[in-house]
């Protein structure tokens, strides 16, 4: 409501609101023409306005202004480095003359070479003469589009003013061929074009003037105040609009006035260079925005299409261009040879046409893969840029192979997108050669040396090729959609310095801060990280360099880049490869992070730092006022963008701070931020219970007292708060512990001990296993597995996928021709080899000879490296409320990391279980947790059943998953029995019984009558034949399917999970199918029928069901030893 506001709610009209524009939410607009009141009632006013279409913009420094206008980019329509045999030029009405040579080389402003003009026009009409010069392309090229440029460009250099002063002017026409039909089109000096002229009186220069700019806007009509004007002189009307990615030609014109008589001559001499269309990045992404269809496109050669030596290929792609934007391909790629196959879609720019990138640093574009590649990681897409620089012939031609072609791998076309509305970006640097590793990579497969080195400054055009490996066979056939966006260039703009000056600026200082555990999933939905193809050697550079970097993780290959990570994509580095070659890292900057006061809220008082919905997305660097104050508590609560605690981030406060309060969304915090805060006491997290979220007040110190029994409620990956608490990894072991107030358990890091050759296993030193039976000995010259005798850790990696190997033994012994690795069934006799100087694998005597050891099998069976269920058999009745419980443990500590269980039903049943904790962690063999099973919904049933869970199991340490979780010790049974009635009396009783005995008589007599008639059904253990060892052709939550041989055919027979023997039965009670029989069937395979059967009373006496499903084969037995 201030009048001096940009805007002013004067109250004339509308409501109060909230006083403030609120930009936000902005209803529509009005234009008012208004007239004041300084005439008389009835007065008119009248004019004319033109008003454009309204929009928004960003305000940018003026430094920030000079920063954009140096990324322009140019399309070179005519370089002037040589002198075409398709120019055409004329002396009108054979008058004066017109002398064109190149210069000496070096003498280019851009180029090697530059256009030398001597003119010399006569007046041979009363309105003057000229003579002229230029270029109109064949109609078998596409005309020159500029498209997204802004302005046109001509550079000059006078070398001798013209001889009269004044008389003669320079005119650049360019030819616009929109509305023109028929090979006139392309006729000198293009009278069947629109014609539009510019003006410039420059040749009166000082020959030592240098180089000078003509700069035009590119815009035109028949207004001869337009930057270019149709004049009507020369021409065809046409739509009266210059369009810009219709210029079939150009003319220079050198032009004389009709200030003199008839016969007066003025010659000079005038250097032209890089006439061009200037523009933004966008102007490389013309040829997407024709407003053709892309068959349309290829019959005018704006772009071509290459499907390698398959018409399958051909036939069974389809491309288009989509909304003048993306190019949509439909493709189908043939392995045409053994080394692959491929399709491309390429353009280039016709003529003597190119792109000069000089001042950009990397070439981008959007991308969008609606149907991943069928095969998976068989295809990927090539983008290649075509350097014209060393060209002298032929440069236009397709595919290009008298130019220098440099490739980018881009391995997209697997990324299932289908579901975003958005598209990704593919950002590559503007650098390369023939070294493999350059971002553009000269591989001469195509193409030409010439310099070796991708010009930016004169790229013909590029090819987008998508390619299918050779890891399949000749004929086969690779598809997927992928959408490209029109590609761009941008220019990296590092961060500026500031002033040097104290007293209005700190000089930033500059650090990329690595965290040794930390992982940013850059390919999830969450965060939108940008890639730099092949800079990940200098991934910390090229952030530094970017202002809107804050987070980056740096490949062997990438560099990937976001201004701040979502916490579903923070994770750890759980592999020896992600460890070697992957590396996550936040900039640390000065200006960037700010000082904690002028960020935040400082309380000298309440001794607080007062952060709470800043939207930060780093934690600030600085603290100015340390020698006045130290503060002792940082809220950093309600910051949803903070997820990652970085390194010595806290460094400003690490002396004073005593309480931490950490934000919901925070997933990693590095040890070196915790351990170094001297003070610390206290970490809360937003969603603690110890906290009172509604409270405005922060009064956290004295909750510590009050909160000491309640639970800890944090997300974090890499640290824990109790001993039940998961890490962000199962292989995650419990590291470094940090004492603290609160949470009572302290801090307790991730420890994390990738999967590496051998390490799930147990080794014993100087240790041979002596008379042990051999599988197999391995050396270095093994035909098969060598790489066992390259040392003991590999020697037990080969044991523990070796079926059958129980034990291994490494005789690395220095004085043996070669090492040797032997694979075996037993561990014979333990014999202790040292310690004399041939017992050691070196002359030193520092390694040991002999190492022998045990794989994750056999510390499975051995050592008991097992999840324990005590106990294993339940009752659930009315004495104990439905409510069971049994309880978890380990047999032995892990090797590494954790052990993940997941109690789970697995039988079918209509009672209501629930299973609480869903899922416990455990890190040792000396804790117990406790599962507790409520089962409800009693009147479901009205008998007794058996309910039957498993515990899966997740665990780093392999020891731990040896053995399914249907193992007998991760299988619990509970009998549930219903509540019995006590309201019957003794008639009753009597009469039940007798009606019982009656009907059990029936039934015995049916069971006879049945057995007698399934007799052909019965199925003797005998006849069934497996192969040794079984074949498993199939796994299902009970249990493995077997193939076997019953009388000539192939039959399937089904182990259910181990069963338990019951104490008062010899018969095996299982209450997986609802009833307490076991079922055995078997039939042919493919079959779509069932046939129910039992082994006959010699083999397996047990009793039949008819459970089994349609088309499925099942026969289950109780024999342990049998298959």
């Amino acid at each position: 409501s201030d009048s001096s506001s940009p805007f002013w709610r004067t109250g004339w009209t509308g409501v109060v609101g909230n006083d403030v524009l609120d930009r936000s939410y902005i209803k529509g607009y009005r234009f008012e023409l208004n007239v004041d009141s300084q005439g008389d009632v009835g007065d008119l006013v009248s004019g004319v306005v033109e008003i454009g279409s309204p929009s928004a913009v960003v305000k940018v420094s003026q430094e920030e202004e000079e920063i954009l206008a140096e990324q322009e980019i140019s399309y070179v329509i005519e370089p002037f480095e040589l002198i075409s045999d398709q120019w055409f030029s004329r002396l009108y009405n054979d008058g004066g003359a017109l002398n064109l040579s190149l210069t000496e080389t070096g003498d280019g402003l851009f180029g090697n070479h530059a256009l030398q003009i001597n003119y010399q026009v006569n007046q041979t009409e009363t309105w003057g003469g000229f003579v002229d010069f230029g270029w109109i392309l064949d109609m078998t090229e596409p005309p020159h589009n500029c498209d997204g440029a802004s302005h046109l460009s001509l550079w000059y250099k006078i070398l001798q003013p013209q001889s009269q002063s004044g008389r003669v002017h320079l005119r650049l026409i360019m030819l616009d061929d929109s509305d023109c039909i028929g090979d006139d089109c392309a006729n000198p000096p293009g009278q069947s074009l629109e014609n539009y002229y510019t003006f410039h009186y420059v040749l009166d220069d000082d020959g030592d003037s240098g180089w000078k700019e003509l700069r035009v806007e590119l815009r035109g009509d028949d207004d001869s105040g337009s930057p270019f004007w149709r004049t009507g002189w020369t021409g065809q009307v046409g739509n009266n609009v210059l369009d810009a990615d219709h210029l079939r030609g150009w003319r220079i014109e050198l032009s004389i006035d009709d200030q003199g008589d008839i016969g007066d001559t003025s010659e000079g001499v005038i250097l032209v260079d890089h006439l061009s269309c200037v523009g933004d990045g966008d102007l490389l992404g013309a040829a997407f925005r024709t407003g053709d269809t892309f068959d349309e496109s290829i019959s005018k050669g704006i772009w071509h299409e290459r499907y390698y030596q398959s018409m399958l290929s051909r036939n069974m792609s389809e491309a288009d261009l989509l909304d003048g934007s993306f190019l949509d391909l439909n493709y189908t790629i043939e392995q045409a040879e053994t080394w692959g196959g491929f399709v491309d879609y390429q353009h280039l720019a016709p003529g003597a046409g190119y792109y000069n990138l000089s001042e950009a640093t990397d070439v981008r574009f959007m991308y969008r893969v609606l149907e991943p590649s069928s095969s998976f990681e068989r295809a990927h897409l090539r983008l290649i840029l075509m350097d014209g620089s060393d060209c002298l012939f032929n440069c236009s031609d397709y595919p290009g192979q008298n130019l220098e072609n440099y490739y980018s791998f881009l391995y997209i076309l697997d990324q299932d997108m289908s579901g975003d509305s958005e598209f990704a970006s593919m950002t590559i640097a503007l650098e390369g050669d023939s070294d493999s590793s350059s971002p553009f990579w000269r591989t001469g497969w195509t193409g030409v040396v010439g310099n070796d080195v991708l010009d930016r400054s004169y790229i013909k055009g590029y090819r987008f090729e998508l390619n299918v490996d050779s890891q399949g066979d000749v004929g086969d056939l690779v598809s997927g959609v992928l959408q490209i966006g029109s590609p761009s260039v941008i220019a990296r703009v590092p961060e500026e310095e500031d002033s040097e000056d104290p007293e209005t600026n700190i000089f930033d200082t500059l650090s990329c801060v690595s965290e040794s555990d930390l992982l940013f999933d850059v390919f999830d939905e969450f965060s939108d990280f940008e890639r730099k193809s092949f800079l990940g050697s200098r991934c910390c550079e090229e952030c530094m360099e970017n202002p809107n970097c804050q987070y980056a993780l740096a490949t062997e290959q990438d560099c990937y880049m976001a201004s701040d990570v979502a916490p579903e994509s923070i994770a750890l580095l759980n592999t020896d490869y992600l460890q070697s070659e992957v590396t996550a890292f936040w900039k640390d900057s000065s200006i960037r992070r700010g000082d904690f006061c002028t960020q935040c809220t400082c309380s000298e008082s309440e001794r607080l730092i007062d952060c709470r919905g800043q939207d930060l997305a780093l934690i600030p660097k600085m603290f100015s006022f340390r020698q006045l104050w130290t503060p002792q508590i940082l809220d950093l609560r309600n910051n949803p963008r903070l997820a990652v605690l970085g390194t010595d981030a806290l460094a400003a406060i690490s002396d004073s701070l005593e309480e931490l309060i950490l934000p919901r969304n925070m997933r990693h915090i590095a040890l070196g931020s915790i351990n170094n805060l001297t003070s610390l006491k206290v970490v809360h997290f937003e969603e603690d219970p110890a906290l009172d979220q509604t409270n405005a007040d922060l009064e956290v110190k004295s909750t510590v007292a009050l909160t000491a029994t309640r639970s800890v409620s944090h997300k974090l990956k890499n640290a824990i708060a109790r001993s039940s608490d998961f890490f962000g990894d199962v292989c995650c072991s419990r590291g470094h512990h940090i004492d603290l107030q609160w949470p009572p358990g302290g801090l307790t890091f991730c420890d994390m001990v990738v999967d590496t050759p051998g390490v799930d296993a147990i080794y014993e030193e100087f240790i041979e296993y002596f008379g042990a039976e051999t599988i197999v000995s391995l050396q270095p010259t093994s035909n098969f597995m060598a790489e066992a005798a390259e040392s003991a850790e590999k020697c037990a990696e080969y044991c523990a996928i070796r079926d059958g190997c129980m034990y291994f033994s490494y005789d690395a012994r220095w004085k043996e021709s070669e090492h040797t690795c032997r694979l075996l069934t037993s561990n014979g006799t333990s014999s202790r080899v040292c310690c004399k100087p041939d017992s050691f694998a070196d002359t030193g005597g520092t390694l040991p000879g002999w190492t022998s050891g045990r794989p994750p099998r056999t510390r499975y069976d051995q050592d008991n490296a097992r999840v324990l269920s005590t106990p294993q058999d339940l009752v659930a009745d009315e004495t104990n409320d439905y409510h069971a419980e049994y309880s978890l443990t380990l047999g032995a500590t892990p090797l590494r990391g954790a052990v993940w269980v997941e109690p789970s039903l697995v039988s079918t049943t209509n009672l209501d279980v629930s299973i609480t904790p869903e899922r416990v962690v455990l890190y040792d063999n000396i804790t117990t947790v406790n599962i507790s099973v409520k089962v409800s919904n009693i009147d479901m049933i009205s008998s007794g059943e058996t309910i039957v869970l498993t515990n899966k199991i997740k665990s780093c340490d392999k020891a731990f998953t040896a053995t399914s979780a249907c193992s007998a010790e991760s299988t619990v049974y509970i009998d549930v029995t219903v509540p019995r009635s006590s309201n019957f009396v003794l008639p009753i009783t009597l009469a039940s019984l007798a009606l019982a005995a009656l009907v059990a008589l029936i039934l015995m007599y049916r069971e006879h009558k049945k057995r007698q008639a399934d007799m052909m059904w019965s199925v003797a253990l005998s006849e069934l034949t497996f192969d040794d060892p079984p074949e498993i052709i199939g796994r299902g939550t009970f249990g493995l399917v077997l193939l076997a041989e019953y009388r000539g055919t192939q039959v399937a027979v089904k182990r259910v999970i181990p069963p338990r023997v019951s104490k008062n039965s010899s018969l095996v009670k299982v209450g997986l199918f609802g009833s307490g029989d076991r079922m055995s069937s078997v039939g042919t395979l493919g079959s779509m029928r069932s046939m129910t059967s039992a082994f006959d009373d010699s083999a397996h006496p047990e009793e039949v069901t008819d459970d089994v499903e349609l088309g499925t084969i099942v026969a289950t037995e109780k024999l342990k030893d049998n298959p």
